[in-house]
C-alpha cells in the first residue's frame, strides 16, 4: 500500500452520519495523520476499554495467521467519537498494525461475526502493496473489467482490499456466498441512497459488492 503524508483510511461504513470512511463512503473522507513513522487516530476519535476487544482481537488473530509472514501481530482496537455522535466504520495504521474498530459497527454486527471478519480481513490487507491497476488485467468478465476500468486509483485499492479480505476469510474457512453476504450485511446497515452514495476515494457500495460477487462466483 503506497502511504502518503496524509492517506485515507479504509473504511467500511453504514451510516450517513460517518464522515467519509465510513461503511463505504461518506462525502469527506477521514485522513490519519501519518509522518512516515507512525500513523495517528484522528483528533475527534478516542480509543475506549470495551468488553469487544477480545472478540476483535480473537478475529484478528484468526485472520492475520493466514496474511503472510513479516508483518508482525495486528492490534484491534475499539474507538468512538468524542462528541457521541453515531460512528460506524474502521480504519488501520498499517506501520503500527493497529487496526480501529468503531464501537457502534461492533454493535451493529456482534451477531454477525462474518461481517465483523470480512471489515476487518479489509484492514489487514491495506497493510499490504496493492497494484490496483493489476485488477482490470485480473478480471474475468467484460461487465466487470468496465465497471473496473471507470475507478480511480484509490476506488481500485478498496476493491484489491475487499478482495484481500475474501482471500482471508476463504482461508478461514468461509464459503464464497458467506462472505458476499457478509459484506451485503455491512452495505445494507446504510440508508437507501447512501448506498449509492460515491466518493473519490471509495466506490459505491452497490459496485463493491457486485465485484466482490464476480470475484468470489467467478474463481
Amino acid at each position: 500500500m503506497i502511504l502518503k503524508t496524509f492517506f485515507t483510511i479504509s473504511v467500511y461504513f453504514f451510516l450517513v452520519v460517518v464522515s467519509g470512511v465510513c461503511a463505504q463512503e461518506c462525502f469527506q473522507p477521514i485522513l490519519a495523520n501519518d509522518d512516515e513513522i507512525y500513523c495517528s487516530l484522528p483528533s475527534e476519535y478516542e480509543e475506549v476499554n470495551h468488553t469487544c476487544r477480545r472478540q476483535l482481537q480473537a478475529i484478528t488473530d484468526e485472520l492475520s495467521k493466514f496474511a503472510g509472514t513479516g508483518l508482525g501481530d495486528f492490534i484491534a482496537v475499539p474507538i468512538t467519537t468524542r462528541d457521541g455522535s453515531t460512528l460506524v466504520n474502521a480504519m488501520t495504521c498499517p506501520l503500527r498494525r493497529k487496526i480501529w474498530i468503531g464501537l457502534e459497527a461492533w454493535y451493529r454486527l456482534e451477531q454477525r461475526e462474518s461481517s465483523l471478519a470480512y471489515m476487518i480481513g479489509h484492514e489487514i490487507s491495506h497493510a499490504y502493496h496493492v497494484e490496483p491497476e493489476t485488477l482490470v488485467n485480473a478480471a474475468r468478465y467484460p461487465e466487470e473489467r468496465q465497471l473496473l476500468a471507470k475507478m480511480n486509483d484509490s476506488q481500485l485499492l478498496e476493491i484489491a482490499c475487499d478482495q484481500g479480505s475474501a482471500n482471508l476469510l476463504l482461508k478461514a474457512g468461509y464459503q464464497p456466498w458467506e462472505i458476499i453476504d457478509a459484506a451485503k450485511f455491512i452495505a445494507f446497515q446504510s440508508e437507501p441512497s447512501d448506498y449509492q452514495s460515491v466518493s473519490l476515494s471509495h466506490p459505491t457500495d452497490e459496485d463493491r459488492i457486485t465485484l466482490l460477487s464476480y470475484y468470489l462466483l467467478g474463481r
